[in-house]
């Protein structure tokens, strides 16, 4: 029989350009007839941004909601799905693998290294031009590498890089996060760094002239 983990929780997302916060992939695996069902709520307010010309006020508050599902098919090989709900709209689905491809004791701590390749498409045609925007209504392909190691009973360090290719005109993307993770019986924290950069030639000024949101790198 199916084993479903279903939790609520609240959590505040940050906004990127051609990722979800943190990726939907990382270095846990559910085994063999497990679903693990998430739906998260939170919201990001802002009142300065920073362009090319430097800080300028513009100020928003961003509603937002998500439902994401990993089910494990057998113990090294899971598929998940995300689906964003922002500003009243379904965003951008995506649809992930992940496969283990390394689970080994090293000085006494497990090490795990895993391969996912993903899809993501928008659900409709949201508008991309407005301040309240999130997403670039983007087509891409997301190969990812992840590798994690427990550094103590309670504490897990992870690396993870990803390259997402994006079909025209939406730029394609690197990222590279570190994240440490604290776990004690039912509680989980962590905190995590994630670094992107886009391959395309456009940015910000502050204000117009821009050609579209959908360009910049």
């Amino acid at each position: 029989m199916t084993k479903t983990i279903l939790s609520f929780f609240f959590l505040a997302i940050l906004a990127a350009t051609s990722t979800f916060a943190q990726g939907p992939l990382d270095g846990y695996f559910k085994g063999k007839k497990i679903l693990d069902l998430a739906v998260s709520a939170g919201f990001q307010t802002a009142s300065t941004y920073t362009g090319a010309k430097g800080p300028f006020p513009y100020a928003r508050t961003l509603p937002m909601a998500s439902i994401f599902a990993e089910y494990g098919l057998n113990k090294r090989f899971d598929v998940i799905v995300t689906l964003p709900f922002i500003s009243n709209k379904f965003q951008d689905i995506g649809a992930y693998a992940k496969i283990k491809m390394l689970d080994k004791q090293i000085s006494g701590r497990t090490f795990t290294l895993a391969s996912g390749l993903g899809f993501s498409a928008p659900t409709n045609n949201y508008n991309t031009e407005i301040k309240n925007a999130i997403g670039q209504r983007a087509t891409q392909f997301h190969g990812h590498l992840i590798a994690q190691s427990n550094l103590s009973s309670n504490f897990t360090f992870q690396l993870q890089g990803a390259y997402h290719y994006a079909l025209d005109p939406v730029p394609s993307s690197i990222t590279a996060s570190g994240k440490l993770i604290y776990t004690y019986k039912k509680w989980y924290l962590d905190a995590w760094y994630e670094y992107q950069k886009g391959q395309g030639d456009i940015s910000y000024q502050g204000t117009v002239p821009y050609t579209s949101f959908r360009q910049f790198f």
